[in-house]
Order: C-alpha cells, then structure tokens, then sequence
C-alpha cells in the first residue's frame, strides 16, 4: 500500500513470463505494469510514494513511477522473499531470508552495511519497518519453535520487545501496530516512548495469509490506515510420477505445500507444510500410499 494510501503495489505472475510490479490506483478498475521489473520477487515504497524499491536478478533496485529505467541500490543474494523498508532519511533496510541479520543502505546507492539489531537465542530478525520518523524501526525476532515478538529498534543499537507476534508488523498514525496473530488481523495501541502496549489488542480482520514459520503475512497498510489483505494462502500438491510423466497418486490434500525432495533410493519423498501455521517436514513412501507422515 503506497504512503498516502491511494495506490497498492503488487508482483504478478503471468503464466509463462517473468514476474513483474504491477500498480493500481484505488479509484480505477485497471492495474498497469512498471517497467523494467521482470523477475521482481517484491517491492516497497518510497516516502513520497513515487518511487518504488524492488528485489530482481540478485540486485535491489529502485524504479520512478514517472518514467524511467530502473537504478540499481546495491547486490544482494539471489533469493526469494526479501522484503525492504524505506525511511524519511533516506536509507534502506532489508534482511537475509535466513533472517542472520538486517542490512542498512542509501537509497541513492551504496554498500549495505549491518545493523545492530538483538536476535533472541538461536532466533531470526526479519521484516524491518521503519517508523515515521526515520530514525527508529521494528522488526520480528522469531525464535526455532515459531514463537515471536515485535521488536523496537533504537539508533544506538538498543532493541526493546513492544508485543508477542510471530508476524511482521506494521505502524499506523499515530500510535497503532497492525499485526497478524493466529490467523486475524488484530491492531495494538503503543506508548512508543514508553516502549510498551496500551490495552488489548482489536481484532480487525480474519482470515488473512499467514505464516508463523517465516512471520509472512500478506497484509499491508499505510500510515493513515488504509490497509490491503490478501485473503488467502496458495495453495499446491504433492504428487508420486512415472518415468513417463503420468500421474500415479496424489499425496494428501491440496494444502501449502513447499521443498519437494526425492530420496536417493527413489522409494521415499519428502517436503514441507505450514498448513499447522507451523513449518513442518513430511515423509511420503513410494509405492504410493496416498499417506503422509510428519517427521
């Protein structure tokens, strides 16, 4: 969702061609595409809203909604699932999908250095957002078992816990946080100079897509409160074929099913689900059963 709350941003993927940002105004009926974004994996917005920052081919990149070809920002790993949070002073941040660390750059361009952030014990960070003063930015540490907490991060390095939530987080003015718990869309008021919540939680909204595994959800909302969700999760299946690509059984049900592997004796597959909200590894025999045993 753009700044001012008029325009969602989005990756399309048109079946056999590259993905790309698509933009479209609230008030008209019609997406169009931003060039030179093939292969984008997401996107972010400028403060001003009129420039977009995007992942692609292993670089992040930034692109003027006005016109232009897109300039690159800096490399970075060639993954999917980064996201980006673009600040009022004019920096970058941005994790690892291994959530090791977080990563600072200029906007204009540059060499990301890290920044100082608390990871938890054995934990991840990701999803950092700044807050609108362009100094100070949250971000989710998630610990190994799927626990998380929305964290505050301050200049000098310290970091403090705002709220229990293995989900991204998102600021409204001008004292909300807007999160996913369980499955639902809940808002928390927050005393961010006393560094803590005030009151419950509200519910908003349920369900959304969500993964406590990776604290995704596909929920965005801009600073004056207008928000875009995504009601659901993709879904796939798993499914045993012959040498000659015909169809012996089907694994399952059709779920969030990702990380297909074949064991080396071809007797066994494996792969993982988030269907629990909570990544889990599965084990499939061949001949096929049409079973699936968590690991």
């Amino acid at each position: 969702m753009s700044p001012d709350g008029s325009t969602v941003a989005f990756v399309a993927f048109p079946p056999g061609l590259p993905s790309k940002v698509m933009v479209r105004p609230l008030g008209d009926e019609t997406s169009r595409e931003v060039p030179g974004t093939d292969w984008a994996t997401s996107m972010f917005w400028s403060p001003d809203g009129r420039t977009l920052g995007f992942f692609a081919g292993g670089q992040l990149k930034r692109v003027e909604l006005s016109g232009g070809a897109p300039v690159k920002v800096c490399n970075v790993p060639i993954t999917i699932g980064l996201s980006g949070s673009w600040g009022l002073q004019g920096d970058i941040l941005f994790p690892t999908v291994q959530g090791d660390r977080i990563s600072r750059v200029p906007a204009a361009g540059g060499v990301p250095v890290d920044v100082k952030v608390e990871p938890g014990e054995g934990g991840r960070v990701l999803w950092p957002r700044h807050l609108p003063d362009g100094r100070r930015f949250m971000y989710t540490q998630l610990t190994p078992d799927s626990q998380g907490r929305i964290m505050l991060a301050e200049p000098d390095g310290r970091s403090t816990p705002l709220v229990t939530a293995a989900s991204q987080a998102q600021w409204i003015d001008s004292d909300w946080l807007v999160f996913v718990r369980e499955g639902t869309l809940v808002a928390q008021r927050v005393d961010l100079a006393a560094r803590q919540p005030v009151g419950e939680p509200v519910s908003i909204i349920g369900p959304v897509a969500y993964s406590a595994a990776a604290g995704w959800s596909n929920v965005s909302a801009s600073p004056n409160g207008t928000t875009a969700v995504q009601w659901h999760m993709d879904e796939s299946r798993v499914a045993w074929f012959d040498g000659n690509g015909k169809e012996t059984a089907q694994i399952g049900n059709p779920s969030t099913y990702s990380t297909v592997r074949l064991a080396p004796d071809g007797a066994h597959m494996s792969f993982t689900s988030d269907e629990s909200e909570r990544l889990q590894v599965y084990v499939a025999p061949f001949p096929p059963t049409g079973a699936k045993t968590q690991v």
